[in-house]
């Protein structure tokens, strides 16, 4: 049986997320929904998968590596 991770959000990602959904909810309600359950059903699969995720690059060049990301597509530019 495969062990399960306890996943923990970052407030400011869930107030990003908020803010996305609004953004999109303007354009399209029904993308913004489409949008929220395909974030939402990536990110829940983290507590069996946990390795989905990826080191920061941003924090990861500071030495901080307890955070990671998951990229969905087609969000995150390679800056």
């Amino acid at each position: 049986m495969a062990k399960n991770y306890n996943v923990i959000s970052a407030k400011i990602a869930n107030e990003d997320l908020i803010e996305i959904i609004k953004v999109i909810k303007l354009d399209s309600p029904n993308a913004a929904k489409n949008t929220l359950n395909k974030i939402k059903k990536k990110s829940f699969s983290l507590d069996s998968f946990p390795q989905r995720g990826q080191d920061v690059p941003e924090l990861k060049e500071q030495g901080i590596f307890q955070y990671q990301e998951l990229i969905i597509q087609p969000w995150k530019d390679d800056l």
